[in-house]
């Protein structure tokens, strides 16, 4: 029997979370796993998938930042996560993966709630958050000179 190579489970209503055990399938090409009611974090297991092209998780209720083991799917050319919780982390390694990926569909950068950020005063936290979502600021660049 041959290795498996694509695993289709879109339109399934699948419940409950993604197994770590799933980043042992080493010659998976396609996981397609859009619409189904998964839950929960991505396993970082998932980066061990050397051989994944598609990854497809959109229309699922993923929590949390996407393992920055992602960053070792080298041959991943489609990876969508839409309409999920899930987030980008925030690290330049994930930015220079991200860019080598032709069809990329996601959430956006994972944000902290300004409760959590101790070094500005939470009104003032709050005040640049707004800034940021009224002004456009998922296309900002940072022209620091």
């Amino acid at each position: 029997m041959s290795a498996l190579l694509g695993l289709h489970l879109d339109f399934n209503r699948l419940t409950g979370s993604l197994p770590s055990e799933l980043g042992n399938l080493s010659s998976l090409q396609y996981l397609m796993l859009d619409h189904n009611q998964l839950h929960g974090s991505l396993p970082p297991e998932l980066g061990s998938l050397s051989s994944l092209q598609r990854l497809s998780l959109h229309y699922n209720k993923f929590t949390g930042s996407i393992p920055l083991s992602f960053i070792n799917l080298n041959q991943l050319n489609v990876f969508s996560f839409g309409e999920t919780q899930l987030c980008e982390p925030m690290s330049p390694e994930y930015e220079a993966w991200k860019a080598t990926i032709s069809s990329y569909s996601g959430t956006g950068i994972c944000k902290i709630p300004c409760s959590e950020i101790t070094e500005i005063p939470q009104n003032e936290c709050e005040a640049l958050v707004a800034l940021y979502e009224r002004a456009s600021g998922a296309f900002w660049t940072n022209n620091i000179k």
